[in-house]
């Protein structure tokens, strides 16, 4: 079960996700784990073509993309910043980190790389 704030995060990231991207996304899945602290996942398929796993533990958000049968985390994928640790569940944070993600996901479709299923 997720605390108030737990639920408020997840709320946010669906709706940055939906102003970011429209209905270029769908949201395949969501899970709440039973944990005695808030952690939940949310895969999300961007632009028809790339499944991207969002990981919320403990107030800190990783995001990862699945190339060819796993998923890498966004930070191995590209060379440009991305805020990690406490911060990158800051509101500000997920939207630089999801232009991260949406700068990333063109260079791979553009650069023709191996795409998530």
């Amino acid at each position: 079960m997720l605390s108030e704030n737990g639920t408020n995060k997840m709320v946010l990231l669906k709706e940055v996700i939906n102003q970011k991207w429209g209905y270029e996304s769908r949201i395949i899945h969501e899970k709440i784990f039973n944990a005695p602290f808030d952690m939940f996942k949310i895969c999300v398929k961007l632009y028809n073509n790339f499944e991207v796993l969002i990981e919320y533990d403990r107030s800190i958000i990783a995001i990862s993309i699945k190339i060819d049968e796993s998923f890498i985390n966004l930070r191995k994928l590209t060379k440009l910043e991305t805020i990690k640790g406490f911060k990158s569940s800051d509101e500000n944070s997920i939207l630089h980190n999801f232009e991260v993600l949406d700068i990333t996901l063109q260079e791979i479709r553009n650069n023709d790389l191996p795409k998530g299923n």
